[in-house]
């Protein structure tokens, strides 16, 4: 999908909702884009391990009115984007490991680091899609 489908003008104070591809997924978020012509800088909200970030209207309102776009990108397993919520496997996980004999604390730290390892591909598709665009 063009980084400019589903990005007809609007109201710049209302974010639209967009897509952005990570892999095989599509990832979604949530875009405020400033009105005016030609290229405006933009800003990439990375939230929290929340299962549903907001779209932080204030933050919205705050750096439109500055000229600039603000994309609240959803990781995977959060939000507005497909996948299971990551804390909900982690945790799962430990529970089921905690009932076993052993130590299970090496394989949690493996499965938290890999999860920051998708997080930063799911941050560098969102800023790789806000490249593309012509604002």
């Amino acid at each position: 999908m063009p980084p400019t489908a589903g990005l007809a003008r609007q109201d710049p104070l209302e974010p639209r909702i967009v897509s952005f591809p990570c892999g095989d997924v599509l990832l979604r978020g949530w875009f405020y884009q400033a009105r005016r012509g030609g290229r405006a800088p933009a800003i990439l909200w990375n939230h929290g391990s929340e299962r549903n970030p907001d779209h932080v209207p204030a933050l919205g309102h705050f750096y439109v009115s500055r000229g600039y776009a603000l994309l609240v990108a959803h990781r995977h397993g959060h939000g507005l984007s497909p996948g299971e919520y990551p804390l909900d496997l982690i945790r799962a996980e430990a529970r089921t490991r905690a009932a076993a004999p052993g130590d299970y604390r090496r394989e949690v730290i493996a499965r938290l680091i890999d999860l920051h390892r998708r997080y930063l591909l799911d941050t560098v598709a969102a800023v790789r899609w806000l490249a593309q665009l012509p604002c």
